[in-house]
């Protein structure tokens, strides 16, 4: 008796591209989710070594668990920073160093079903002598905080960040490219580069400048994610269970790194190993982009043939992200599978 099985899938692999640096990567989207529906401020005061609120202007960095800049602002003449309009996820703020003060990186959880304020009291410590600056628990690497890096690669840089605000890809890359033609080794600049390639799919361009970055900092998970993730959209599939399985093995705690590893994983047929990397993503973040984890594992399942199970896991989407842009495709497919197994039950009752 044969039954007859789902073919279709739930989610479009990423077209696009992915995880990393200002607006550049964000972590690889299907295109059918939207932002979380609470938005929150995240307000916070510098301190310095001395224990007063900073005075001068310092760079302050928001950026999610996984490296990519989410917004950055500057410090007013009292220390003040704010950060609006911010999803629920886990975030780092970093604060770049001064010549009395160390750069550091400081945790902060942002959850909450109801938009809400966040605060954050940054003290910056003492900066050792002959030391190159280094954030607490060395969370930022030294090659994303390099001190050699020249004011005017560095404004070069700042101005490309705008130009991916304002979505003008093209602009940016001049931008990042001429920061990386001033000082070769800035690693931040050369992983944006990368990024703005994969957003206009000019995929070898992308390739060299993310291992470039690599190369200058061979213990940095996000140029490999976006690698990665590039892979994925490239259909390469082999190479990007490679290039994902090094971003877990130097952050084990990078959800999207779990995430994205599963997929790919997934398309090379490896579906007990997928489905532990699915999981594991699932077990590290929240919000829709986590939650898509769910759906990916529905299309695993409707691969073997457990529709019982891709329904579970659908229905388990919708509870964890109801507001979601594709919610009713979902439901249409629920709804179609269930249809499928009543005839399938239907087939086996009808048999001799």
């Amino acid at each position: 008796m044969k039954y007859t099985v789902m073919t279709f899938l739930l989610l479009h692999l990423p077209a696009g591209m992915l995880a990393a640096a200002p607006p550049p990567f964000q972590s690889p989207q299907s295109g059918t989710t939207r932002s979380a529906p609470a938005m929150h401020t995240i307000r916070g005061r510098l301190y310095m070594p001395d224990g007063f609120p900073a005075q001068i202007q310092i760079r302050v960095t928001l950026r999610t668990i996984t490296q990519a800049i989410v917004q950055e602002a500057f410090t007013d003449s009292v220390g003040n920073f704010e950060f609006r309009s911010i999803p629920n996820g886990n975030y780092e703020i970093v604060t770049w160093g001064t010549d009395e003060g160390e750069a550091s990186a400081e945790k902060i959880e942002v959850s909450s079903r109801v938009s809400r304020t966040f605060f954050a009291n940054i003290f910056l410590r003492s900066k050792p002598e002959d030391s190159l600056p280094k954030p607490k628990g060395g969370v930022v690497s030294v090659g994303q905080l390099d001190p050699k890096i020249p004011k005017s690669a560095r404004k070069e840089y700042e101005r490309g960040v705008s130009e991916v605000a304002k979505g003008d890809h093209e602009k940016a890359i001049a931008r990042f490219r001429r920061a990386v033609e001033i000082y070769p080794r800035y690693f931040q600049a050369l992983n944006d580069l990368g990024v703005q390639y994969s957003k206009l799919s000019r995929f070898d361009e992308a390739e060299t400048a993310f291992v470039n970055a690599t190369a200058l900092d061979p213990h940095a998970a996000f140029p490999y994610l976006n690698l990665g993730c590039m892979r994925i959209a490239q259909k390469q599939f082999p190479e990007a269970v490679k290039t994902l399985t090094r971003v877990v093995e130097l952050d084990a705690m990078n959800w999207a790194g779990h995430l994205w590893l599963g997929v790919a994983l997934m398309e090379t047929k490896q579906y007990d190993s997928s489905r532990e990397e699915l999981e594991k993503a699932l077990s590290l973040g929240t919000g829709p982009e986590v939650f898509s984890a769910r759906l990916y594992l529905a299309n695993l399942y409707i691969r073997q043939g457990d529709l019982i199970r891709a329904i579970e896991q659908s229905e388990l989407y919708l509870k964890d992200a109801p507001k979601v842009e594709n919610a009713d495709e979902v439901r249409e497919k629920i709804s179609q599978m269930r249809s499928l197994l009543e005839k399938n039950k239907a087939s086996e009752t009808a048999q001799p």
